[in-house]
């Protein structure tokens, strides 16, 4: 239990914590093939390409998303879909 010394008079119950919360882990579970993981990184590499030829650096800026997405294996929009359908 972790006790905080309270500043506030007659507060005790906000400056004190008297059970912790218990921690969730994000469960990244890999979604994507690795097909779509190929295709994820060359429609980066078109975002980026299109956006400093174009001279819109910040359109370049939307590439990053998809790096990850291609790098990580983890869509959070398919994941979030198939949760959404598995409910029903």
């Amino acid at each position: 239990m972790i006790r905080l010394i309270c500043q506030v008079e007659g507060a005790p119950e906000i400056c004190s914590i008297s059970k912790s919360k218990p921690v969730v882990p994000m469960k990244f579970e890999y979604n994507l093939s690795v097909g779509e993981c190929v295709l994820s990184f060359f429609m980066m590499m078109a975002v980026i390409v299109l956006g400093i030829f174009t001279g819109q650096y910040w359109l370049a800026a939307f590439g990053f998303p998809l790096f990850l997405r291609g790098l990580l294996g983890w869509c959070p929009l398919k994941s979030f879909l198939q949760n959404q359908r598995a409910a029903k």
